[in-house]
């Protein structure tokens, strides 16, 4: 099965073999003493019924329709999910507006917002060393002096690199470091 049955507190608001929605405080007071706080924050009092967040986990998983098993055409398999992925990362960031707050991770979903933000941060970057680049230039009316001051800037990345990892002894830089 490619996505299961969503984990939630939805499921004990409704009874089981009709779209009635059982009694909210006899719901609530039930959630409190089955102690299912899996699904609530630490604000949630049982006998209000009132908490400020709750969870629901949904859990997605290959293979992909068209594909008899996850090890079924890897590569093309493994795309295609990603692609899935990445435009339900696009759902669930409009979904995160207003009064719900949606959180969510996973093997690829991570990854992809990791890549999002760091291509976010190298434009940034960029556009910061070009206007400073380009104030120089104005500054001072002269192009050695500009690639002189941008070439400083520039080889101060390796030597920090160089003091963290041979001054002070720290062998790992991970992607969030810089």
């Amino acid at each position: 099965e490619p996505c299961l049955e969503p984990n939630s507190l939805v499921d004990l608001f409704f009874s089981s073999n009709s779209s009635e929605i059982l009694d909210l405080d006899e719901t609530t007071r039930r959630i409190g003493y089955l102690g299912v706080y899996y699904y609530t924050d630490k604000t949630f009092d049982p006998v209000t019924g009132v908490a400020l967040m709750i969870r629901s986990d949904f859990l997605f998983s290959r293979p992909v329709e068209g594909y008899s098993d996850s090890e079924d055409r890897s590569v093309q398999q493994t795309r295609e999910y990603q692609d899935w992925v990445e435009g339900l990362n696009s759902l669930l960031q409009e979904a995160d507006e207003g009064s719900i707050k949606v959180t969510y991770g996973g093997a690829f979903i991570t990854d992809f917002q990791i890549l999002q933000a760091l291509y976010h941060d190298i434009v940034l970057s960029v556009s910061g060393f070009l206007s400073i680049a380009l104030y120089m230039l104005l500054h001072t009316r002269s192009l050695w002096l500009t690639a002189a001051g941008m070439t400083e800037i520039s080889i101060s990345f390796p030597a920090a690199y160089f003091f963290h990892r041979v001054v002070m002894g720290i062998k790992y830089a991970g992607i969030l470091q810089f």
